[in-house]
């Protein structure tokens, strides 16, 4: 991962800037591969996060999460295909798809501030802070990941607008359908079988294994899909480590048990075993970690 690594030859993702009367400097970030270029205007850009085109147009539109919840939604191919550019993005080609006059879903975030700042701030990071840009740090990483085939949601585009001391940030990435988190497969009553834990544990281990820190593992960001699959979302302030080692790894898992517990303390999960369940997760993650390790 190279950071802000953008326009160079062997880059995975570009940035197209743009200066707007009144609004200042304002970047896109999207993947080298995309369709988007430099003929590509901002009009077409910033329909993605423009809520007016959205609720005009986008179907089964919904608000997800907690704090700055994330707008779920679809676009027809026909319209996702106005934001292409010239080139096309066979990624996202309807063909490709199955075709049928289909819809692409996406999931669209803003970040905010937290904390006692975000009372003064609501949404604006420092210009000069390491994590100011955090959209494009998120974008990065996550074209990264997806590169490694690892279960994350493929990102699309991000968008910093730069003030004179201020940064806000957007970030829109592909939905993965037909999935629950954690904490609603928890609220449905849905078991916890065997399988699953080893699932989930088998998932971490993978991100592990390519030394990924995930900095909010909780069990609101690991999705499940109606397959058993896992996935594994919202990497905000995440980053690969150069000496990923098992202590980071039991670091993350310890993280997530403490999400269980809060779970079960808040919506009285008073049937669900958390030590048992995450003793077993932690045993599972950590033989798996293991073995890719010595397979490497």
């Amino acid at each position: 991962m190279s950071n802000y690594g953008v326009d160079s030859e062997n880059s995975k993702i570009k940035q197209l800037s743009f200066e707007r009367p009144n609004e200042g400097e304002i970047n896109f970030i999207v993947s080298a591969h995309s369709g988007f270029n430099h003929s590509t205007g901002f009009e077409t850009l910033n329909r993605y996060f423009n809520h007016e085109f959205l609720n005009n147009n986008a179907l089964d539109l919904k608000s997800k999460g907690g704090r700055g919840e994330a707008l779920l939604g679809s676009l027809p191919y026909k319209t996702m295909a106005l934001l292409y550019g010239p080139i096309k993005d066979l990624e996202l080609n309807e063909d490709d798809r199955g075709g049928g006059g289909g819809s692409y879903g996406w999931c669209l975030r803003h970040y905010f501030r937290g904390g006692l700042i975000s009372k003064f701030i609501k949404d604006g990071f420092w210009r000069f802070d390491k994590w100011a840009c955090r959209a494009r740090l998120e974008f990065e990483l996550l074209t990264e990941l997806y590169s490694l085939g690892l279960p994350v949601p493929r990102p699309l585009i991000a968008r910093e607008q730069v003030g004179t001391f201020l940064v806000t940030n957007d970030i829109l990435v592909e939905r993965i359908d037909n999935t629950n988190n954690l904490a609603e497969l928890l609220e449905q009553k849905a078991s916890m079988d065997d399988a699953l834990i080893d699932e989930i544990a088998n998932t971490i281990a993978k991100f592990a294994f390519h030394k990924v820190v995930h900095t909010d593992l909780n069990i609101r960001n690991l999705l499940i899909n109606d397959k058993g699959q896992c996935f594994v979302i919202d990497f905000d302030k995440c980053f690969i480590k150069d000496s990923f080692t098992k202590d980071d790894l039991i670091t993350m898992l310890n993280r997530l048990e403490r999400s269980f517990n809060k779970e079960k303390e808040l919506c009285h999960y008073d049937d669900l075993d958390t030590q048992v369940l995450c003793e077993r997760l932690k045993n599972q993650a950590l033989l798996s970690f293991e073995r890719l390790g010595s397979a490497k």
